[in-house]
């Protein structure tokens, strides 16, 4: 970012807010657990909604970005998996893509 980008706004809203939780966490630790136990798990969206209707397919191939967003793990660790053969890519252009089927083979679809 260059200096009068209007993202730098967002970035340091967003940094603030981090900045908040892991204060209520120092502070509060155990109202943080419990409240980490509580919350629903996390689950990815099926490949095909069940009545077909409205909802739009989840593609093919996602971004490794996407995959890391998808799965909630870092840059790191998602080329590690590549790496290791957990998750299956594809080479398009300079563009390397992630199967989405082998994102719910990690997660245990």
């Amino acid at each position: 970012m260059k200096r009068g980008d209007p993202r730098i706004r967002e970035v340091f809203s967003q940094l603030r807010q981090v900045l908040d939780l892991l204060e209520d966490i120092t502070s509060h630790p155990h109202q943080v657990a419990e409240e980490v136990q509580a919350a629903p798990p996390r689950t990815m969206p099926e490949q095909m909604p069940p009545d077909g209707a409205d909802k739009q397919p989840v593609p093919m191939l996602v971004s490794i970005k996407e995959a890391r967003r998808l799965i909630g793990i870092s840059n790191s660790y998602v080329y590690l998996l590549i790496s290791s053969g957990a998750l299956e890519t594809v080479q398009i252009g300079k563009r390397r893509l992630v199967r989405y089927s082998s994102l719910q083979k990690l997660a245990g679809r």
